[in-house]
């Protein structure tokens, strides 16, 4: 006696094997980012106050990415939208963040240990939060990743501790 169909993932696809199955995964896997989508924005607005508030209060580059983090979170509030946009608010809302945190160690000399919470706070909710798929949601993460270890490296007089991390960890 045969079983129902189970929907089951195919080990080789990563696919359900019911095409009705995987678009109902599908789609509740795209509302539900969405509407996660907010807290990476969130956490960028909250990224510019904080640097408002240490850093430099009357920075215009700052307020223009708060203004632009703003409008995006109002979009994501109010927009339903069709893929390709949340799919370009993601890629946007991903770029603003990584030129807030490269902009603040450059232009504020900000120390990048102060800043690499937020990195990884990003880089978390991108897997988590932005309405891609995990292949672009890789790439993102790995680009702010190599992004933040690059500019350590350029800033390296600023960020002489770096190279002492480095250094201690090979030898461990």
């Amino acid at each position: 006696m045969e079983s129902a169909a189970k929907p089951t993932a195919s080990p080789n696809a990563g696919r359900f094997a019911d095409k009705a199955t995987e678009r109902l995964y599908q789609s509740y896997n795209a509302k539900q980012k969405r509407a996660a989508f907010a807290c990476y924005v969130s956490a960028s607005v909250l990224f510019d106050v904080y640097c408002l508030s240490v850093y430099d209060a009357r920075s215009p580059w700052t307020w223009c990415l708060l203004a632009a983090n703003v409008v995006t979170l109002l979009w994501c509030r109010l927009a339903g939208g069709r893929r390709q946009y949340w799919t370009a608010v993601a890629h946007l809302a991903w770029l603003t963040a990584d030129v807030q945190v490269v902009f603040h160690m450059v232009a504020n000399a900000a120390e990048g240990a102060d800043l690499l919470g937020w990195i990884l706070l990003y880089d978390y909710l991108a897997y988590v939060s932005l309405p891609l798929t995990l292949a672009l949601c890789i790439a993102l993460s790995a680009t702010t990743c190599v992004t933040y270890v690059l500019t350590m490296a350029v800033l390296g007089r600023q960020h002489a501790y770096l190279a002492r991390q480095v250094i201690m960890h090979t030898l461990n």
